[in-house]
């Protein structure tokens, strides 16, 4: 007998259970039905429409402007500086192992040397040993490279993990590897190189000499694939600090565009891309015009620039493929970072400290620097993860996404964060509420199980939840008088706001306090955080940001099935847990969680943008294609 059939039958047998399948079912065409479910599942507008020049009349203007547009493009692409760069680029990729090798040997010994001039000459008594260990073990990986016969692209696409890098991350194809066949590099030329550059660590640190190479590479590939700059944005995101996390958007922003402007992609505008805009310069103006503008402007133009990343990512992102390989390198970070923090919980908890999930000291915060932060970034992850885990299907990767998922669940758990918790409960049951109306029923066991499981629970263990919840309560309790100030202040500048940053906060939140509350630097609520910041025309743009966006998915999630819809499902479910979250904590408080959050954004509208768009071409993003740059506004 099936299972399902076997299911019918319980659910006739039991009252219980009968009760709670026409409850769902009802709940589910209720839903559907109502003016709510109309709005939010209606149909959407076609992409079929004409560019923005042809709507407004100006037929004549647009093709004047493609014509432009290719002879710069002719002109870029006979650019002997652009061919210089790749018969260099070439050169390099074609270069034997043994040239390396030369390189690296000279590179360690004069470096080496020069590290130790300057302790014995100088007399400097605080030696550094980065600088030794780097030349030491330029040394050591130079003795196999000098019996290697490869080339470097030879060795590159032998190895399974490096292929899969070039193929499958930064995007490159595998007849691009079949071009490059020849082998060049002298030895002389290498060692000399080495020598000179060793030289040169006498005034730079030879690490960053040495790391000069591959950050040039990478940003050549960026140039080339701005596709690939996503990827490391994503990947980088919990580990880097915000102003590398800006210039590379902003790099990988210009590449896209150059790369717009001589027609090797495409961009749409829509009404949620529109409305971005405009909430961007409402971020801009919100710093010109502050209570504290020199810090205000800083913060302002810093969060417009990470903004870029939305407009990259929705229109870059634009096949399957290139969406599953980001949340692929999006969950395999998620997951790097719960280990991290795992591994720095369980080392405080054997190494003597008591009280380790009740005193705020002993909350690890990782590699985000703050344990609020991390939850932040764990709660927008477990819906993403949850999605591609139901969307996979070799057993492989979905024990890889069962894998993330229990380590993020677990990276929520010991945050000690009730506010995570709420929201990555609530996420996770509107996700699988969606996907099946059977979710009711479960959560009405799970609720049941977990009543059970707490009557049974020791009396040690009860205690400890009780003193992490007084821990929770205390941290929340300044919050009711601290949204009080802040309401006061929102009458005041209702419609400009006070301006963006933490400083034009400090300073206006003291003179409305009435409570002793000096040191506040945010509202510990993201929506009173925007209202008092850009005044209520930035509160309702991003509403409507938010509530368009939602209707879209909601669209495409009703009328779509299989890989794609759970997808959109999932990333419209971390929208919604970071949004839930941000009514008890200011989530955009870290530059990160908020590029997170507007890229996870861009990622699910991009999903559903696929298969609705009519003039959706594979070919656009091919990485060597002739088609030319298309702006489509469909507002």
């Amino acid at each position: 007998m099936s299972r399902q059939n076997i299911g019918k039958k319980a659910r006739k047998k039991s009252l219980f259970l009968g009760i709670l399948d026409s409850f769902s079912s009802s709940l589910y065409k209720k839903i559907s039905s109502s003016a709510t479910g109309h709005f939010f599942s209606c149909k959407r507008e076609s992409a079929d429409s004409p560019g923005f020049l042809e709507k407004i009349g100006l037929s004549g203007v647009s093709k004047k402007l493609h014509a432009f547009r290719r002879a710069v493009s002719r002109t870029i692409e006979t650019s002997r500086i652009l061919k210089a760069v790749q018969n260099f680029v070439s050169g390099l990729v074609e270069t034997r192992l043994k040239v390396y090798g030369w390189f690296l040997l000279s590179f360690g010994i004069y470096s080496g040397a020069v590290s130790l001039f300057r302790f014995f000459i100088t007399g400097i008594t605080d030696p550094d040993f980065i600088e030794y260990a780097c030349s030491i073990s330029s040394v050591i990986v130079s003795v196999p490279l000098l019996y290697s016969k490869k080339t470097l692209i030879q060795a590159l696409s032998e190895n399974r993990f490096t292929r899969y890098l070039i193929t499958d991350v930064i995007g490159f194809r595998d007849s691009q590897f079949e071009r490059l066949v020849g082998s060049r590099g002298k030895s002389s030329i290498a060692f000399v190189a080495g020598l000179l550059l060793g030289l040169c660590s006498y005034l730079l640190n030879p690490l960053e000499l040495l790391m000069f190479i591959p950050f040039a590479a990478a940003a050549y590939l960026v140039l080339c694939v701005p596709e690939f700059g996503i990827m490391i944005i994503l990947f980088i995101i919990p580990v880097s600090s915000v102003d590398a996390l800006l210039k590379i958007v902003i790099y990988t922003s210009v590449s896209y565009f150059i790369k717009l402007f001589r027609g090797k992609r495409i961009i749409t505008l829509r009404t949620p891309d529109v409305l971005m805009i405009l909430f961007s310069a409402m971020l801009l103006f919100g710093g010109r015009y502050s209570a504290a503008q020199s810090d205000s402007s800083g913060t302002a133009l810093t969060m417009a620039g990470l903004l870029l990343a939305y407009f990259v990512c929705v229109n870059l992102l634009n096949t399957p493929e290139l969406l599953r390989r980001a949340c692929k390198i999006l969950i395999a970070s998620s997951m790097i970072v719960s280990l991290i923090r795992i591994y720095f919980y369980f080392e405080s908890a054997f190494s003597g400290a008591e009280q380790i999930t009740v005193n705020a000291g002993d909350r690890i915060a990782s590699v985000l620097g703050s344990p609020s932060v991390l939850s932040q970034y764990s709660v927008i992850m477990l819906p993403v993860a949850l999605a591609m885990l139901i969307s996979e299907q070799s057993v492989r990767e979905r024990l890889l996404d069962f894998i993330a998922c229990i380590l993020i669940v677990a990276d929520i758990t010991i945050s000690m964060s009730g506010s995570a918790w709420i929201a990555a409960g609530i996420g996770v049951l509107v996700f699988l509420f969606f996907l099946s109306r059977k979710t009711v029923t479960a959560a009405v066991f799970g609720g049941l199980a977990v009543t059970a499981v707490h009557f049974a629970m020791p009396p040690s263990v009860i205690e400890k939840i009780s003193g992490v919840n007084s821990f929770i309560d205390l941290a929340a309790a300044d919050r009711p008088f601290i949204w009080t100030t802040v309401s006061k202040i929102s009458k005041d500048y209702f419609f400009t706001g006070i301006g963006v940053g933490n400083e034009a906060f400090a300073q206006v939140f003291p003179l409305y306090s009435g409570y002793g509350l000096n040191d506040v630097y945010h509202a510990h609520n993201l929506f009173m955080q925007v209202l008092v910041e850009l005044g209520i025309f930035g509160l309702i743009v991003l509403a409507v940001i938010a509530v368009s966006s939602c209707r879209d998915w909601l669209s495409f999630g009703v009328r779509a099935d299989g890989g794609s819809r759970n997808m959109v499902l999932g990333g419209m479910c971390a929208v919604i847990a970071s949004l839930i979250q941000g009514f008890m904590t200011h989530t955009w408080y870290s530059y990160r969680i908020f590029l997170l959050f507007w890229i996870v954004f861009a990622m699910t509208s991009a999903f559903s943008r696929i298969r609705q768009s009519s003039d959706y071409l594979e070919e656009t993003v091919r990485y060597h294609d002739s088609s030319f740059a298309q702006i489509d506004i469909n507002t």
